[in-house]
């Protein structure tokens, strides 16, 4: 009986996974490695987007500066945790954004591509999904992102006198204190402006670009080309976008200081003109780049390296799954088929 019931589960044959199957879950496995993705890759270029910032907003200590030498001064003015202030305040506002953002791609392209099309209209449609997707994102987190702004300005020489704790929570209170609930969207609306044409141009060109490589899924050099198409994604997208955020940055720490007057943004805009020109639009490009290019490689390289991870996890979890369903149906007909009557016949009449 134990060998018929052997063999009867040794002839069982495991269907394998659709792809739909794996896909059931998807909003979960969306956010989990879009977060976990992109606090990766915000955490190790923290310092690149901190010069940035302080580069965009004129801060004096760091004018004329090259980027060695403000990454110098940054370590002699406030040790190694220059380098990463302002993350908490990142990891906080990264892991949403991110999760957001890979989230509704995923999601604004089921809603937009149900219909095959051809592959102009397809690319259109992945760079509208794309700003989509920013949009969103942007509106759910954008009162981190302005008191990450606020934190990754103060140095020794400026801070804000009317903020009295510089912390995640003293700043928010400090800037409802003085403009209210609303001071906490001051700047959406160009940010919006911004982040568009920036997510538009960063997702859908990276989909864009892989869909046409056709690159397959076990090629040994997959994590490369990631990389690669990661890093001129973020490339193109900052370069196009830069002036909009640059006019962003602005006004969010426009009118924090009691002394200064309150501009707005086309105001901001004829400023720079008067003053810097054309370049002054571009003031901070370079290490924008810096931190751009590898923060958008090493995002994409670990949200497709983690996902693929996931369907692997997922698939071996049906396969099991599917295993002891079937083991636990082919038992009672073990015990019912023909052989195992006969034996058990046999044995009976010979006892």
């Amino acid at each position: 009986i134990f060998i018929i019931l052997l063999r009867r589960m040794a002839s069982i044959q495991i269907k394998p996974c659709r792809r739909n199957e794996l896909t059931q879950i998807f909003p979960l496995k969306c956010l989990v490695t879009g977060g976990i993705s992109g606090i990766i890759a915000r955490t190790l270029t923290n310092g690149f987007e901190r010069l940035k910032v302080l580069r965009q907003c004129s801060v004096v200590e760091y004018q004329g500066l090259s980027v060695g030498r403000s990454f110098l001064h940054m370590m002699k003015t406030e040790g190694i945790k220059g380098y990463f202030k302002g993350n908490g305040t990142n990891a906080i506002r990264v892991i949403p954004f991110t999760a957001f953002e890979f989230f509704f791609y995923d999601l604004y392209k089921r809603w937009l591509m149900k219909t095959p099309a051809s592959k102009a209209v397809e690319a259109n449609k992945k760079l509208i999904c794309g700003g989509m997707a920013g949009m969103t994102a942007t509106a759910l987190t954008y009162p981190l992102d302005l008191i990450r702004t606020l934190i990754s300005v103060q140095t020794s020489q400026h801070n804000f006198k009317c903020i009295e704790t510089p912390s995640i929570t003293g700043i928010g209170l400090g800037v409802v204190k003085k403009s209210g609930l609303k001071g906490l969207y001051k700047g959406l609306g160009i940010s919006l402006m911004g982040i568009t044409p920036f997510m538009a141009i960063k997702l859908g060109s990276f989909d864009i670009i892989k869909s046409h490589l056709q690159v397959a899924k076990d090629s040994k050099y997959t994590n490369q080309i990631n990389f690669g198409l990661g890093a001129l994604a973020g490339a193109t997208a900052a370069t196009c976008t830069y002036p909009i955020d640059l006019v962003r940055r602005l006004l969010q720490l426009n009118g924090i200081k009691k002394e200064q007057k309150r501009l707005s943004s086309t105001q901001i805009i004829a400023s720079i003109a008067k003053a810097e020109g054309i370049r002054g639009f571009f003031k901070g490009l370079y290490p924008c780049l810096l931190k751009v290019m590898p923060s958008c490689a090493i995002m994409f390289t670990c949200n497709e390296y983690l996902k693929q991870v996931w369907d692997n996890q997922v698939h071996q979890m049906q396969k099991l799954q599917i295993l002891v369903r079937q083991i636990v149906l082919a038992i009672p007909k073990a015990f019912s088929c023909k052989q195992y009557r006969y034996a058990f016949a046999k044995t009976s009449y010979t006892k």
